[in-house]
């Protein structure tokens, strides 16, 4: 309540909580882990806060917290993708992390969500050759908090817009890939990556999680409430071209009965319900409104 929306916070306790963060981070002991799940909501809820917010736009705070705010969000990032550590620290991290990229880079000619975004789906990779190597549930856990954590990171970019949309971008056509083909390109790579559905790597059971694992961070992107008023168009307008492509053709659509079609892969459907959930229908269009109801009543039907 202290750092609540409208209360004054000095711009002091935000850099003296900063340094007492950074000190500790990454936690090298568990009384350092305790110290960074104590602290990290508390600067969660100051970055929050609507007038240090207004702060940061009016530039007010001085050069050296906005430098130290991006070393910071490089390193709540690292803790965010950490599986040994404490969930609620960790989501408390990715709510840090989502706030500097949006709120609190003073360039506004410049982004770091570009070089984070990148760790984050090179993280992704990871998880998935440490599945097709071990297929526990750690691994698995693993992936959905790097996709979770993609997801967090461009949808600040989408919401902060200029410079920063690129990689909003590049995000939403990995994470919609992912979930309808189970199969993508690591984007931003200077030789493209392809993370590749391979039967001999992974399980059936596990490519369907990622499928799914995928659309659910799509969601997570989309869903946010924040930013300017054509960001989540933008979005729709990157994702929209995967998902119909999964459709069957609009023709078979309208010849036979839904019962006698194959409807789309899980985590289209999934990506599919998430668009027309959060997207006014107008943003959609009439006739890939009709296509993506069409899609979504045969998955009903199939699953």
């Amino acid at each position: 309540p202290a750092y609540g929306n409208d209360a004054p916070v000095p711009v002091a306790t935000l850099q003296h909580m900063i340094v007492s963060v950074s000190k500790v981070m990454p936690p090298l002991s568990q009384r350092d882990n305790v110290r960074v799940s104590v602290m990290l909501p508390l600067v969660a809820a100051i970055l929050g806060n609507s007038l240090m917010q207004q702060s940061a736009r009016d530039d007010e705070m001085g050069a050296s917290i906005f430098d130290q705010l991006e070393a910071m969000a490089v390193s709540v990032a690292d803790y965010s993708l950490c599986y040994d550590w404490d969930p609620r620290a960790r989501s408390s991290a990715s709510s840090c992390l989502f706030l500097i990229l949006l709120h609190y880079q003073r360039d506004k000619a410049k982004c770091i969500d570009h070089v984070i975004s990148e760790d984050c789906i090179s993280a992704v990779g990871q998880c998935i050759k440490g599945n097709c190597e071990e297929g526990t549930q750690r691994s698995l856990e693993s992936l959905r908090s790097s996709l979770d954590l993609c997801a967090v990171v461009g949808s600040a970019a989408a919401c902060r817009g200029g410079v920063s949309s690129p990689t909003a971008d590049a995000v939403t056509r990995f994470l919609v890939e992912l979930a309808c083909k189970g199969e993508t390109q690591a984007p931003f790579a200077e030789i493209p990556t392809t993370l590749v559905k391979d039967s001999t790597c992974i399980e059936p059971s596990a490519q369907h999680d990622l499928q799914l694992m995928a659309a659910s961070s799509f969601g997570l992107m989309i869903s946010v409430q924040n930013g300017g008023a054509f960001w989540r168009q933008r979005m729709v307008h990157n994702a929209l071209p995967s998902i119909l492509a999964m459709n069957a053709s609009n023709k078979a659509a309208e010849a036979g009965p839904l019962s006698a079609m194959s409807g789309p892969p899980i985590g289209a459907l999934v990506v599919a319900c998430h668009v027309v959930c959060c997207t006014p229908l107008v943003v959609i269009g009439e006739q890939r409104t009709k296509e993506l109801i069409n899609m979504i009543a045969r998955g009903f039907v199939e699953f």
